[in-house]
């Protein structure tokens, strides 16, 4: 049966997304072999499912309905600038959530066991709702990029609704993932 890899997300508006650009921008006179994410693809990942068949997706659509339909639409606010696992050992560049990270992780706890109800196998790590920007592999100039994240102060995020999790197919290509939108969830609409 054909595999899906697939992930559950939150969108950003594009008023956000064009200060994340900017962010990347002051990320880039590092010039420390960053790999950065198309802003087009920055989102906030609920759960990374990897690749599920068709039935196994429905049977998510299905299952997360009673979350997601109930739950009213909500703000949240990116902010702060940090790195995984740590700001002197960057490997994933990232901007945290302010305002409403607390709802974006019950979503993500009420949601998850769900998914582990049927059969699907999430990360063990405690989760920490973030905008990936970049990836880095070891190289150049580490020590001008921990300067940098430790000296940055980036621009003031704008507050935004979210009133839809989207269901997302994730197809890998040479030039970077491509995004497809597999289904959408209105929130409060039971």
């Amino acid at each position: 049966m054909k595999q899906i890899r697939s992930f559950i997300a939150i969108e950003i508006n594009q008023e956000n997304r064009t200060k994340i650009v900017e962010v990347q921008k002051e990320l880039l006179k590092a010039d420390a072999g960053l790999k950065f994410v198309k802003p087009e693809n920055i989102h906030i990942t609920l759960h990374f499912l990897g690749n599920q068949d068709i039935e196994t997706l429905n049977q998510v659509i299905s299952h997360l309905d009673s979350i997601f339909k109930t739950h009213p639409p909500f703000e949240f606010q990116p902010q702060g600038l940090g790195a995984f696992p740590s700001k002197g050992n960057p490997r994933v560049i990232w901007i945290g959530i302010g305002r409403g990270a607390d709802i974006i992780e019950n979503i993500h706890t009420e949601s998850k066991h769900l998914l582990q109800k049927i059969g699907i196998g999430l990360e063990k790590r405690k989760y920490h709702p973030h905008l990936t920007l970049a990836r880095k592999k070891p190289s150049k100039n580490r020590h001008l990029l921990i300067q940098l994240l430790n000296s940055y102060t980036p621009p003031e995020f704008k507050l935004q609704k979210c009133e839809e999790i989207i269901l997302f197919k994730s197809t890998l290509t040479p030039q970077g993932p491509i995004y497809e939108k597999l289904h959408s969830w209105r929130l409060g609409q039971s």
